[in-house]
């Protein structure tokens, strides 16, 4: 995935790759910046406390943090069908549920973390951040992807 966007960033103009590694940083991060993004990104990691705390460290003090996630209860909705039982409601509702579907982009079957935007939103705003907006969009199909922007306050 890394090797994804670095192309894909290398291409672009005025876009600049920057190498760190949230799961395993083996440094302080030292640039703070107005902005970071993701866009899908959380699903191969789950949003803990500790991965909240260093994303909003990525950020300057007023700086945006802008998340974006499938609805994921679709996800399980999905799963519910095909196992024929609501085991995959419960294990969401508790917050231990992990969908296996391939990756877009490498088309393996991947493990994908179905963390309920609550534990997004409670993980972050222990962190020190508000919550500036919450938006559900349509991606048709009866599908929705879910917005969050969250504010670095200290």
């Amino acid at each position: 995935m890394l090797q994804f966007a670095s192309e894909i960033c290398a291409a672009a103009d005025g876009l600049e790759v920057v190498e760190y590694d949230l799961m395993n940083p083996i440094r302080e991060w030292d640039q703070p910046l107005d902005l970071a993004f993701s866009c899908f990104s959380s699903l191969d990691f789950g949003m803990t406390r500790a991965v909240a705390r260093r994303l909003v460290d990525l950020l300057k003090v007023q700086g945006s943090l802008l998340i974006y996630i499938p609805d994921l209860l679709e996800e399980v909705e999905q799963s519910c069908k095909l196992e024929g039982n609501l085991n995959a409601l419960e294990f969401y509702r508790r917050g231990e549920f992990q969908v296996q579907k391939p990756d877009h982009f490498t088309k393996r079957v991947e493990p994908f973390f179905a963390d309920r935007i609550e534990k997004y939103i409670s993980n972050l705003l222990a962190t020190g951040c508000h919550l500036q907006a919450l938006r559900f969009l349509d991606r048709g199909s009866d599908k929705r992807i879910i917005a969050m922007e969250f504010s670095r306050v200290t």
